[in-house]
């Protein structure tokens, strides 16, 4: 396959995306009977991008952000995440996972008893 063939194969038409997003989850959570969605949000652009499309396609009233830090969790992501929730107008709840992923073992996985 050429440059120019792969190229092509890989465009997104973000329009057509967001209509099909839009249809999609608002049919999902009518379907659901859901009030609305939970959608973690970590700091980043993907998930606050994600959030951003959730409050466009169902409102703010109905998109609520959770945050789930651990200990090797950059301090940033934490702000950067707060100032999206803030941003879009949704409630975040912060809940640090360090416990949890201790009582599983799974900081033990690799050999790090950090």
């Amino acid at each position: 396959m050429n440059r120019e063939a792969a190229v092509e194969m890989l465009r997104i038409d973000p329009v057509l995306v967001m209509d099909c997003l839009k249809s999609e989850l608002a049919a999902y959570v009518e379907e659901t009977d859901r009030d609305g969605v939970i959608i973690g949000i970590s700091g980043g652009l993907d998930s606050g991008a994600a959030a951003a499309a959730c409050v466009e396609i169902l409102g703010k009233e109905r998109v609520k952000g959770v945050h789930m830090p651990d200990r090797d969790s950059l301090p940033q992501h934490t702000v950067d995440a707060k100032l999206i929730a803030k941003k879009l107008g949704i409630d975040l709840r912060i809940m640090n996972l360090t416990s949890t992923l201790d009582a599983l073992g799974v900081y033990q996985i690799f050999g790090c008893v950090c």
